[in-house]
Order: C-alpha cells, then sequence, then structure tokens
C-alpha cells in the first residue's frame, strides 16, 4: 500500500492555475493540455472562416478595381480622319 498511495499522489498533481477535472473525465496525466482543450468553440470557427472569406472578397474586389482602372485610364485614341477611308471607296 506504500507504492500505492505514492502513485496515486503523483497522478494528483494539478496543472497551475487549472481546476481538476471529475475522475471520471481525467486522464492518466493530469496536464495534458496546459494551453487548454484542443476543440475550438464552433463560433469561433465560423467567425474565423467569415473574416477569411470577407478579407478574400475585398482582395479579389481590389485585383478587379485595379485591372478595370488600368483599362479605362487612357481613352483610345482618336483616330485621323484621313486614315479611316479607303481610296476604294472614293473611286466607285
Amino acid at each position: 500500500m506504500g507504492l500505492g498511495g505514492r502513485a496515486q499522489g503523483a497522478k494528483q498533481l494539478q496543472c497551475s492555475g487549472q481546476a481538476r477535472a471529475p475522475r471520471a473525465l481525467r486522464g492518466s496525466a493530469p496536464c495534458a493540455y496546459p494551453e487548454g482543450p484542443r476543440t475550438s468553440n464552433p463560433t469561433e470557427i465560423v467567425r474565423n472562416q467569415s473574416t477569411t472569406k470577407r478579407i478574400l472578397h475585398l482582395q479579389d474586389m481590389m485585383k478587379r478595381k485595379r485591372k478595370l482602372s488600368k483599362q479605362f485610364s487612357r481613352p483610345a485614341p482618336v483616330p485621323e480622319p484621313g486614315l479611316l477611308s479607303f481610296p476604294e471607296a472614293d473611286v466607285v
């Protein structure tokens, strides 16, 4: 019983600042995840995904705006009147 008591005492060490889980939920290692639970809150996941989606959408809009501003930055040059007339059309 002397060794068993020591082993149980070692298992009962607590992580700093964390409350102990109920006996049924406790694993063999008391400090398996000292940074917190591994699973994230579903609302955080949705919030992160919507933020990422919004950022990507804005980046795509900026890209399209750049392309259009380049396309319409300078108007097409107006051709000189003499260049458009065809000599064959004048002859007929």
